[in-house]
């Protein structure tokens, strides 16, 4: 049932030690220079777009406001996406600034690459929308900041979720992908609180959540589910808030959530495999765990949530 641990120990050891000393940095610079991996080469890049695509038809809406992005995703492909797609200002929080030149500059390509598709998508006249591409095409590879600025996002740093840079009253989308899974209960509800004042009437909310152990996406002996194994102590104790953390909180949790938040809540995309089903059958701790759900949505390791805000009037 343990053998996964034998395979992440030394991992988690790692990541530990550079969650507490803010080496992330240093993480960083390692995976870039020594080991010369590529996060996303531009396939999968390519692969998401129209994955993500897809995935913004579900809102019914144009995008044609404010849209907040927590936590800059894909190395900024997705605040440059809604720019594209008629957003008239992007922000886009982080924990921490992960943003690299070279990985910002391959997302661009992505989109440019894309930029029919996109189009069709998009609530800009073709003029705007050539202007915006422009932008793109002219991006040297050099000072993001300036970048971003010149297409209408800012991106900020920010571990207390409080969005203030953003106006009451602005914000016609809310938005995250593979992040939620990443965050303590308490740090979501805090998000949420905070977000709602700044939504306008008829605002959306739109949440990509992958509740994967992310140790078993790069090492298949892993099961899925492997970490709702772990107990709330070792929790704690092998995780890195901001860096490796996953929370354990099952679809159920997540709507409980949601309905403080927002109505009109739809799950789209949900992703319950028969081998999670059959984990979560054999493990009888992670049962005893989630006494009042069903299998199913213990077992669920993917979904997306769409839900309109509450009026604040």
């Amino acid at each position: 049932m343990y053998k996964y641990l034998f395979f992440i120990a030394i991992k988690l050891i790692f990541q530990k030690i550079i969650g507490l000393l803010h080496l992330v940095g240093v993480q960083e610079f390692l995976k870039e220079k020594i080991f010369k991996r590529v996060i996303a080469p531009r396939s999968l890049l390519n692969k998401k777009l129209k994955t993500k695509l897809e995935t913004l038809k579900l809102l019914n809406m144009p995008i044609t406001g404010t849209v907040v992005e927590q936590g800059t995703g894909w190395h900024g492909q997705d605040c440059m996406l809604f720019i594209l797609l008629g957003a008239k200002k992007v922000f886009s929080y982080d924990t921490t600034k992960w943003l690299n030149s070279n990985l910002v500059a391959e997302a661009t390509l992505s989109l440019i690459e894309n930029s029919d598709d996109i189009f069709l998508s998009s609530s800009l006249s073709y003029e705007e929308f050539k202007i915006k591409i422009e932008i793109l095409k002219n991006y040297d590879g050099k000072n993001i900041n300036e970048f971003f600025n010149l297409l209408g996002i800012s991106t900020y740093e920010d571990k207390n979720f409080n969005f203030e840079k953003v106006p009451a009253d602005s914000v016609q989308l809310f938005y995250t992908d593979s992040v939620l899974q990443r965050m303590t209960p308490d740090d979501l509800t805090d998000m949420f609180k905070s977000m709602k004042p700044k939504m306008i009437n008829d605002s959306k909310n739109l949440h990509l959540v992958d509740c994967k152990d992310f140790h078993s996406i790069d090492t298949n002996s892993i099961p899925e589910l492997a970490y709702l194994l772990v107990n709330s102590f070792w929790l704690k104790i092998i995780y890195s808030k901001y860096l490796n953390y996953q929370n354990q909180l099952r679809i159920d949790d997540y709507l409980k959530i949601f309905l403080d938040y927002g109505h009109k809540i739809s799950f789209h995309n949900k992703l319950v495999e028969d081998k999670n089903i059959e984990f979560v059958k054999n493990n009888p701790s992670i049962l005893s765990k989630y006494p009042k759900y069903n299998i199913e949505a213990i077992a669920t390791s993917k979904f997306t949530v769409i839900f309109d805000n509450h009026s604040m009037q």
